[in-house]
């Protein structure tokens, strides 16, 4: 079913009503300059995910463990195979939906990367 768009108060709660994340991405200039953010969002809220194999995403995504990646050659055949084989497979979605958290919560931390910077305004002083 289509999930329409919602207002930047509620936004995030469309990942309560979805189990995979679909995020398609053409291949540009314009698409290398986005951030991993839909990946980011999924993640925090254990999704699993399907995405370009693409700039920013495939720097994150590992393949079959916490997500799928596709090639934009294979858009079509891929997209809709791995969207089968997760809505045949509900646990496979909801492991890969784990592991994809783990993936956001150790590299994503805002805690663990507010020591970073503190530590790093220290040696400037």
């Amino acid at each position: 079913r289509r999930l329409w768009g919602r207002d930047i108060e509620s936004y995030g709660q469309l990942y309560n009503e979805i189990d995979v994340a679909l995020v398609p991405l053409k291949e540009s200039i314009f698409s290398k300059c986005k951030s991993e953010l839909k990946i980011v969002e999924a993640g925090r809220m254990k999704k699993a995910v399907i995405c370009s194999n693409l700039t920013p995403y495939k720097e994150w995504i590992k393949d079959g463990v916490n997500g799928y990646l596709i090639k934009p050659e294979r858009n079509h055949i891929d997209w809709y195979t791995r969207m089968r084989k997760l809505i045949m497979n509900p646990n496979l979605a909801k492991d890969m939906g784990g592991a994809l958290h783990e993936t956001i919560k150790e590299n994503f931390d805002m805690d663990k990367w507010n020591i970073v910077r503190a530590e790093l305004y220290k040696s400037l002083l």
